[in-house]
């Protein structure tokens, strides 16, 4: 292998492509090379958070959109998503209750079930919407319940802690992807089409996107002056600020990414 061919593996361990390179020689070599579709962030469901560094920007009986990747082991009890940053926060929170087998969307004090809900330690699609009248909750772009509402005229606003309930005491074991907030209900065709896929951030209706595509998966990111900030690639611009993360290993960390492709919906 020729220094050049050297120097490019080095710099692109998973480039998907294969390169020809010839030498001074004239010997032609092709290598394979792959480019990365991007990262995870993992939580120690220690003491390892997200937070938002802005409100939503969601308005009065706004419907609203929540999307995420995750990945947590089955032995977990209790798994916070996120929740409001500030306990009087109008913002919602999304939790799973692995004791009662329950998927939980909670707002203004008011909560909305998936009973029966048991899920395996690989990555899944996780999305609920409001549209005004219903809750819906969806599994892997499938549906899984219809809940009518209460919420009325009201906000959910306020800023978001991901990966851990506002006080702190209830944390995410597991693997986080994909996150994303969007300011209407989108409907199941819509989560089923792009629910594997990255999108660009421009997408109308996006108000918060973090794909985690930064820094070096499982490697020490801790010398990194942007480790410990997940950049919101939507127009909202609401960049996350990392609380507490070790930034090295695959425990606490920017991670490999999950089964997420950069190609289009799946």
């Amino acid at each position: 292998m020729n220094d050049l061919a050297k120097q490019i593996k080095q710099l692109h361990p998973q480039l998907m492509i294969e390169l020809l390179l010839m030498d001074l020689q004239g010997a032609v070599e092709t290598i394979p090379l792959t480019i990365p579709t991007g990262q995870a962030l993992a939580f120690d469901g220690v003491n390892d958070w997200l937070s938002t560094a802005k409100n939503l920007p969601l308005s009065l009986n706004q419907p609203v959109s929540f999307e995420f990747l995750a990945q947590f082991p089955t032995s977990s009890t209790f798994v916070y998503f996120f929740d409001a940053e500030q306990s009087t926060s109008p913002a919602p929170m999304i939790y799973h209750d692995g004791n009662n087998q329950i998927l939980v969307f909670r707002i203004y004090g008011e909560e909305y079930r998936v009973s029966n809900f048991d899920v395996d330690d690989s990555w899944h699609h996780y999305a609920v919407t409001f549209d005004k009248t219903n809750v819906n909750f969806y599994l892997d772009g499938g549906t899984l319940s219809t809940v009518l509402s209460n919420i009325g005229s009201k906000a959910m606003t306020g800023s978001l802690r991901i990966g851990a309930n506002n006080t702190g005491n209830t944390l995410l074991k597991g693997q986080l992807d994909e996150f994303r907030v969007w300011n209407y209900a989108r409907t199941r065709d819509e989560i089923m089409a792009d629910r594997h896929s990255e999108l660009t951030g421009k997408e109308e209706g996006l108000v918060l996107y973090y794909n985690f595509n930064q820094e070096q998966a499982g490697s020490g990111n801790a010398a990194s002056k942007t480790a410990r900030t997940a950049t919101d690639i939507s127009t909202s611009k609401n960049n996350g600020t990392l609380t507490n993360f070790e930034l090295t290993g695959t425990a606490s960390n920017w991670v490999a990414p999950s089964e997420k492709t950069t190609s289009g919906p799946s």
